[in-house]
């Protein structure tokens, strides 16, 4: 399951490795921009890791049916983390408002 994500996060840092290799020599603007192309790709690649590999131990727990009460709590917030985001934003105050 977790074979074909390790594989095209491996292209992926790899394109960047050779990208910034290539453009290792350059000077000036053209070295900063080089430089600046390079981290958004380093960062794209981060964001797509994070966002797969939590996915993927979803659908993976998913496919095992384990009960919400057998999950461990570290494990139970990637499950929770929609409720937790609304919590965190009603603010202190409105926690236990009703409506």
């Amino acid at each position: 399951m977790f074979d074909p994500l390790r594989s095209e996060i491996s292209a992926r840092f790899s394109a960047i490795r050779s990208f910034f290799s290539a453009t290792r020599n350059f000077k000036g603007a053209l070295a900063a921009t080089g430089r600046g192309l390079a981290f958004v790709q380093v960062y794209a690649a981060y964001e797509f890791t994070v966002k797969s590999v939590i996915q993927t131990s979803i659908d993976s727990i998913n496919s095992h049916g384990h009960k919400m009460k057998d999950i461990s709590p570290s494990l139970l917030a990637l499950y929770l983390d929609n409720e937790l985001k609304s919590l965190r934003d009603t603010g202190r105050k409105n926690i236990w408002a009703q409506d």
